[in-house]
């Protein structure tokens, strides 16, 4: 049984968010108004609508035009992961820890768009929080930092292994308590749960529902398109047949050919290279 650790509260605008939400149409004015009165939050919304991945061919410049553009249901699953972020920031990080998490929840969106393979909120939020286990599990562990530090790297499997034998219990599922407890998207929170068993889950679903591991395969597919686009030019042949092959079966979960993705990590590559 894995460890109980210290999980922050609810916010109380996320609360007055989820129970807006509840509605079968939720109000817009009523949205608009809870979202205008932490600046910060506002902020960074127009950020996210506006990356250079996610982005619109017209510019959004108000929360208005984000709901009216993009969907009540995607922005208020945008905010969800805006919330959860600035709640957790107090926490001295690793380097570049949330602008890392923001990529690969671009990439998700994107993938998802292009493809039509979920909802491209619900892409967004597992990419967003695919680590969120992470700052978790230092605002409870001193030795957590220096511990992730040095087996940063490993794959999902080993470090998950690790970090149970050494904290009795894992990021990945701390990840999944928190979203949880906050009452964030279900198939959100069991994906970021199944991380560690990625390829076994989308081999075999059994009793999950499909939303898993289509969420873990476009995360695994994100993760790497955001881990290898600056590169991957410079990969030989035999480390990108073995970065491949690793993809082999969430591209086929997904029905996306080997050509596509390239085609995905050269978007990827100009869009960011365009915008730095």
């Amino acid at each position: 049984m894995s460890k109980s650790l210290v999980i922050p509260p609810r916010p109380d605008l996320l609360i007055k968010l989820q129970q807006l939400m509840q509605s079968s149409d939720p109000d817009f004015n009523s949205l608009v108004k809870l979202i205008k009165q932490d600046v910060a939050l506002y902020s960074i919304l127009l950020s996210v609508v506006n990356s250079p991945v996610y982005r619109r061919s017209n510019t959004i410049s108000s929360v208005e035009q984000a709901i009216t553009l993009i969907g009540i249901d995607k922005v208020f699953t945008l905010i969800q992961g805006i919330i959860l972020r600035s709640s957790l920031e107090s926490c001295e990080l690793l380097e570049n820890f949330w602008e890392s998490a923001t990529e690969v929840a671009q990439v998700c969106s994107m993938i998802a768009e292009q493809f039509i393979i979920i909802d491209s909120g619900m892409a967004y939020s597992i990419g967003m929080l695919h680590a969120v286990g992470i700052p978790l599990m230092m605002q409870n562990f001193p030795e957590y930092r220096a511990f992730h530090q040095q087996h940063n790297g490993l794959n999902a499997q080993k470090l998950c292994s690790l970090e149970r034998d050494q904290f009795a219990t894992d990021h990945y599922h701390q990840g999944y308590e928190l979203t949880k407890y906050w009452n964030m998207d279900e198939h959100v929170s069991l994906s970021l749960r199944y991380q560690p068993i990625t390829q076994a889950v989308i081999k075999d679903p059994k009793h999950l529902p499909v939303e898993v591991p289509t969420l873990l395969a476009l995360l695994k597919i994100a993760k790497a398109i955001s881990a290898q686009y600056c590169r991957y030019w410079n990969n030989d042949s035999n480390v990108e047949q073995d970065f491949m092959q690793s993809l082999k079966r969430p591209l086929e979960f997904l029905h996306i050919s080997y050509d596509d993705f390239y085609d995905l990590r050269e978007q990827v590559a100009q869009r960011t290279m365009q915008a730095s």
